[in-house]
């Protein structure tokens, strides 16, 4: 998973939590569609897939932290879980909307980066009501490139300005983008 370049650990001492192994799998080991990497009892990496890898219904909601509508991976990019961290590395695989519950119930605005393969990015802003930010996935930016992965930095949400008008990312009708562009 190409974000997970960016979201090096430090650390050696981890455990993975597979959140739907098919243990009866014998020849092809035990896969899991969906996992969770812990370190120091935090959730660091998240993989969830609402299709598991043998057809079936798979996971959507993690620890009633995070939900998802699409395939994706989120990794914390700085210390912390990815429900606590300043940084948030997320790749979708496909379309639908990603909701994060955060630990910190502020309201303010996310600063996201989507990263173009070839190098390219866009930079947006999307509402945070009370620890709620909902994320657009999708594999195509709005000029057709395909994006790699995408960056929500929390940290520099005091940034924003409060002149600018920021969307709340509602599922509109053909899941519109709700991102506003600078």
């Amino acid at each position: 998973m190409l974000c997970f370049r960016v979201a090096l650990r430090l650390t050696n001492l981890f455990t993975i939590q597979p959140l739907d192994a098919n243990c009866e799998a014998a020849t092809r080991g035990a896969p899991a569609s969906s996992w969770v990497r812990g370190e120091n009892g935090k959730a660091v990496h998240l993989a969830l897939r609402p299709r598991r890898l043998d057809g079936g219904a798979g996971i959507t909601e993690f620890e009633n932290s995070v939900t998802t509508t699409a395939q994706v991976a989120l990794a914390a990019l700085i210390d912390g879980s990815v429900t606590a961290t300043p940084k948030l590395g997320v790749v979708p695989y496909g379309e639908g909307l990603l909701t994060l519950r955060r630990s910190s119930k502020t309201s303010g605005a996310a600063k996201v980066t989507e990263h173009y393969f070839g190098g390219q990015s866009q930079t947006s802003y999307v509402a945070v009501r009370q620890g709620v930010v909902e994320i657009l996935l999708r594999e195509r930016g709005k000029a057709g490139s395909r994006i790699e992965w995408i960056e929500v930095d929390f940290a520099s949400a005091a940034l924003v300005s409060s002149s600018k008008k920021l969307h709340g990312t509602r599922r509109e009708a053909g899941f519109r983008s709700s991102f506003r562009s600078n």
